[in-house]
């Protein structure tokens, strides 16, 4: 892959990581504000319903996963930028051959081509 390319793919992984950093920054605001609601909803004089409890728990969960997933696209996008530093950007990681440029397009931290993805 030639470098014009290699700049362009590492441009858009930077958009991506940033995009994330801001989402994940978002998500820890936003777990400070539930936090401080949920305490303030304890300190009612009402018992909590069974549902509402299940469903604050089912929200909790989700947002582990969703930050979980956040960090794990994280490292992808690291990885993908440390690829292009060393000059091992666009290679499957299993088979060594080029990885296609539309593929890149749609996911720029892939690791493998489409057929060793397939397989």
């Amino acid at each position: 892959m030639d470098k014009s390319k290699q700049y362009y793919f590492k441009n858009k992984l930077l958009q991506e990581k940033n995009r994330i950093l801001k989402l994940v920054e978002d998500m820890k605001r936003n777990e400070i504000t539930d936090m401080y609601e949920e305490m303030a909803d304890e300190l009612s004089t009402f018992d909590n319903h069974p549902g509402d409890i299940a469903s604050i728990r089912s929200d909790l969960e989700r947002g582990a996963y969703q930050k979980e997933n956040e960090h794990r696209m994280l490292r992808k996008i690291e990885d993908a930028i440390h690829s292009i530093e060393e000059g091992k950007y666009g290679r499957c990681a299993n088979c060594g051959q080029s990885i296609s440029e539309e593929r890149l397009e749609v996911i720029p931290y892939a690791r493998t081509c489409v057929g060793c993805k397939e397989s």
